[in-house]
């Protein structure tokens, strides 16, 4: 579930800043934080580890340091943050915050920095069900990001946070109603120019580029429920990082639908079922019985695939529903043509209560209808 504020880009390239002291006036620092940014994504502890010491020697009081410690954690655990993990991020963030707060409250440097953290705090807060938390959170974004909107021309990389803003503040709430009254004084946004500013981020962006690539395709995956679309940007990034089993999660949905199943990459979706990590391990499963049962044509193959997935996801309580709801949807589907229609019926009724998108939830309904 994502907040209409969800994570923004971790750091800012100020191409006109002339603050003393700033990210782009020391061009070493700018290095580290490139190297470091690329680490992070890459999915490289040690090497991150290596350029974060290297920027706290040259910008030790920086949010810049806090910011990628934080960003650090967060994708080294994406998309389940334990407890005590979350409160690790936490605590880098609320730091993270504070030195932002420290630059000043004009400096856009700092206006960009508090309203990352502040950004990402409200979309765990929101992702964990604490809602009032996060819509505090937003808040202090929101008054940050009133002033990020008039830095736009200035400042591009501002054009990610004012276009997550624009789309998710009119998006969110239609996916989920209930959201409605909370958010009655935060201003009108515009789907299609936040999609139009996000864009143009992942094509202007500098350290921008990569969230922005990365929401775009959430954007068309769960929200405008357009895969296609989705594609060109999670397999741009899917070349860039190898190791990144998030972004594989990503680009295989982004082509799961017909005509496509033959286009899975099968040596990605093996990495995924050999992780240590129980969510990748149960979209791997999904996704190799779905490669069984609409390209090899094998029911038996594809349904152990499915069953396993299914297993492992009652484990996995909170996170994975929509993978969840093609597991379920999957064995639904071959018990039918099995002539088990109760086992079916199950399945299809499971389907449903997990679905994140109105195609799982179509199929299920109508099969369930039929």
């Amino acid at each position: 579930m994502k907040l209409f504020f969800t994570v923004i880009p971790f750091l800012l390239v100020l191409s006109h800043s002339q603050a003393q002291n700033t990210l782009f006036d020391n061009e070493k620092a700018l290095e580290f934080v490139k190297n470091g940014a690329d680490m992070i994504y890459a999915m490289d502890r040690d090497s991150t580890y290596y350029y974060i010491e290297k920027t706290r020697k040259v910008l030790p009081n920086h949010p810049v340091v806090s910011m990628m410690e934080g960003v650090l954690i967060l994708w080294q655990h994406i998309p389940v943050l334990e407890p005590e993990v979350f409160e690790e991020f936490k605590s880098k963030m609320l730091e993270t915050a504070s030195k932002a707060q420290d630059m000043g409250g004009e400096e856009p440097e700092g206006i960009f920095f508090e309203l990352a953290s502040r950004g990402l705090l409200a979309e765990y807060y929101a992702d964990r069900g604490a809602y009032m938390k996060a819509i505090g959170e937003a808040s202090r974004s929101y008054n940050l990001l009133k002033k990020g909107f008039d830095l736009t021309d200035d400042y591009p990389e501002f054009l990610f946070a004012a276009g997550i803003y624009n789309y998710f503040r009119e998006a969110y709430p239609r996916r989920y109603p209930f959201i409605r009254p909370l958010i009655w004084f935060f201003r009108n946004g515009d789907i299609d120019k936040g999609i139009s500013q996000i864009k143009e981020a992942a094509r202007v962006g500098i350290i921008s580029k990569v969230e922005a690539h990365m929401y775009l395709g959430y954007i068309f995956l769960r929200y405008e429920e357009e895969p296609e679309k989705a594609q060109e940007y999670m397999l741009a990034l899917m070349n860039m990082y190898p190791e990144n089993l998030y972004i594989k999660t990503k680009y295989i949905e982004s082509l799961n639908l017909p005509g496509y199943y033959q286009k899975f990459p099968l040596s990605a979706i093996d990495s995924l079922m050999t992780s240590d990590r129980l969510y990748f391990k149960i979209v791997g499963n999904v996704f190799k019985g779905v490669y069984c049962e609409m390209v090899i044509e094998n029911d038996n193959m594809a349904f152990d695939y499915y069953n396993q997935a299914i297993g492992m996801g009652e484990a996995l309580q909170g996170h994975g529903d929509h993978y969840k709801s093609l597991a379920y949807l999957g064995a639904g589907r071959i018990s039918r043509r099995s002539k088990k229609s109760k086992s079916a019926e199950n399945y299809f009724r499971l389907a449903a209560l997990h679905a994140q998108t109105r195609e799982v939830l179509s199929e299920a309904e109508n099969a369930l209808n039929h």
